[in-house]
């Protein structure tokens, strides 16, 4: 039987609303689904600017014309940081949270201390490009960052997440990652504010640093120490978790969901 809350997906930067289909299926048997993509993601328009405060009023907007009373947010990456946001902007809309290897401070003016201010530096060449997808997946397998450009993408997903990712790179807008390049990203996004206000319960899965883990340890155990109850768990799998670790991850979430039942 289907419950009555609804569960709103905020997808992760670059990405699309598509990214969750690992696990909409399962979770669509149980709650009303709703997604979104961001501003110049997918079939939204391409309209800046593009800073995290500016993903988090397109959440609001979403959330507002949802119907259900009941709704839990589910973020993976930028959109657990939206997520975060919303559920402390709007405790009495906002159910509960799953905030799936939120990046917060390791996207801030330090990104460039980490491969990622390369990486994200490199993928704006590829980023809106017409080329048709299985071209533009073989163009994202040799893209190089890092150290000396030193790692390979090809090296670190495997073709079938590179076909996805290249998918959603041909319709975003390549300004998207200007902020990011620039160290901007999260000008305006008070992380440790957010931290305190949020008083619903969330789960937060932390995805292995040593597989491409966003969510640092410091950051982690600041959100469970200041949120009001807010579970971290570990997964050892990389940074999309419903990606690389379906399973475990429905497990975690279903667990969460049920707990409020």
């Amino acid at each position: 039987m289907k419950s009555e809350a609804a569960i709103l997906f905020l997808h992760g930067l670059t990405r699309r609303a598509e990214t969750f289909a690992p696990i909409t299926g399962t979770l669509g048997e149980h709650y009303h689904l709703h997604q979104h993509d961001f501003r110049g993601h997918g079939e939204s328009p391409r309209r800046g600017p593009y800073h995290v405060t500016d993903y988090v009023q397109d959440a609001l907007d979403f959330l507002d014309v949802v119907p259900q009373e009941r709704v839990f947010v589910y973020g993976h990456s930028l959109g657990a940081m939206a997520a975060a946001a919303v559920a402390a902007m709007r405790p009495k809309r906002v159910t509960g949270v799953v905030l799936e290897d939120p990046p917060f401070h390791t996207m801030g003016d330090r990104i460039h201390d980490s491969p990622l201010g390369s990486y994200f530096t490199a993928l704006r060449t590829l980023a809106g490009s017409p080329k048709p997808i299985g071209e533009l997946a073989r163009d994202l397998a040799e893209l190089r960052y890092g150290p000396g450009n030193s790692i390979r993408c090809g090296d670190t997903r495997d073709a079938t997440t590179l076909r996805f990712a290249a998918s959603c790179l041909r319709r975003l807008d390549p300004t998207v990652l200007d902020p990011v390049a620039e160290g901007r990203w999260l000008d305006g996004y008070p992380v440790q504010e957010i931290f305190r206000g949020l008083r619903c319960p969330a789960l937060v899965l932390q995805a292995d640093p040593d597989r491409g883990g966003m969510l640092t340890n410091a950051d982690a155990t600041a959100l469970e120490r200041e949120a009001a109850d807010a579970t971290v768990v570990q997964v050892h799998a990389g940074h999309a978790l419903h990606w690389a670790a379906t399973q475990t991850t429905l497990a975690h979430v279903l667990a969460f969901l049920a707990s409020f039942e």
